[in-house]
């Protein structure tokens, strides 16, 4: 005899020796992958062996049959065109990272790739090839984890859009204001260098060529406060719900963070490590995505999805996705 475990819609969960998803989609969505297994039911005599009854409903000592149920279909946003492109770029290069590609007008993820990566199935089987699986946990690269949305590094310059987006809506800067830049900026003791020397850097020039000392700047005159919540309107330092296991949230920094998490107060030279996005910073590169993808939308911030739809395998609809949008961002057009 076996023993079975049901949940409450009466969809079988596992049974001993069942193939499961143990990562990304496959995991998310894994009861509605797996369909449902057949049960047969035999006459054996007393060492074991099927008896052999008269009667073809009985050939082979069948006494009773439940045909298996095969599991749903996932439709997908991935452009498959974008995930080939992105995963031979990240190959050609010899790049290890993610790459992430979401359209603006609806949060649909239409590439997500990790380099490097790993087949799924390798680990989903009753039985896992013990080789296989001290190459994956002991690659130095990790290829266990999902970068897109697992690991969190410092956004660098892709931060200061943000800085100039807030420092427009705080009436901190305008199209024309401009800074020189010498090449870095001293601040308290200590000097802070930019990239290059950019001379005078009007609000334009500062994004095209990244000038940090124009975010220094605007990081002085904006302070951590205000940065935080333009930020955080972008969805920075949350998770964006995507519907993926291990998600993680980033950090944008404040003052009350820094006094809860350290005891201390904040002192000013961090702002300018964050303003040019070092520092405390932290976001995932589907976190960046999508928040750029509310840049180049006008502000509405979508939850990013993968599914499409699910149907049965004979193609009647069980659910439908549609976008869902978080928050409308207010803030003036320009």
């Amino acid at each position: 005899s076996q023993t079975w475990l049901f949940r409450s819609d009466s969809k079988k969960i596992l049974q001993l020796g069942d193939y499961i998803g143990r990562m990304g989609l496959e995991r998310y969505y894994d009861s509605e992958l797996r369909g449902v297994n057949g049960i047969g039911y035999v006459e054996v005599d007393a060492t074991g062996r099927r008896r052999k009854v008269e009667g073809a409903e009985k050939l082979l000592g069948f006494v009773a049959q439940t045909e298996p149920v095969p599991g749903n279909n996932l439709y997908l946003t991935l452009d498959v065109d974008l995930e080939i492109a992105a995963a031979n770029s990240l190959k050609k290069n010899k790049y290890n990272g993610s790459v992430v590609a979401i359209d603006p007008r609806s949060g649909e993820v239409l590439a997500l790739v990790n380099e490097p990566g790993f087949e799924p199935e390798s680990i989903s089987g009753r039985e896992i090839d013990t080789k296989v699986w001290s190459n994956l946990r002991n690659n130095k690269e990790r290829p266990l984890r999902n970068r897109a949305i697992q690991d969190i590094y410092p956004p660098g310059s892709t931060f200061k859009l943000f800085m100039a987006i807030a420092a427009l809506a705080e009436g901190k800067a305008t199209r024309q204001t401009s800074h020189y830049c010498n090449g870095g900026m001293s601040f308290g003791n200590r000097r802070f260098n930019c990239w290059k020397t950019h001379g005078p850097t009007d609000f334009v020039k500062s994004i095209r060529e990244s000038c940090d000392v124009y975010y220094y700047n605007l990081g002085i005159s904006l302070g951590p406060d205000v940065i935080a919540k333009y930020a955080r309107l972008f969805g920075l330092g949350q998770p964006t719900e995507i519907k993926l296991p291990g998600e993680q949230r980033g950090l944008i920094p404040d003052t009350q963070w820094k006094q809860e998490r350290f005891k201390d107060v904040w002192h000013p030279g961090e702002t300018l490590s964050i303003a040019i996005g070092q520092g405390y910073i932290s976001a995932t590169p589907m976190q960046l995505a999508n928040a750029y993808a509310a840049i180049g939308n006008g502000g509405f911030l979508y939850k990013p999805f993968l599914v499409k739809k699910i149907e049965k395998r004979n193609g009647e609809l069980i659910k439908e996705f549609h976008p869902e949008l978080k928050r409308k961002i207010e803030i003036p057009q320009e």
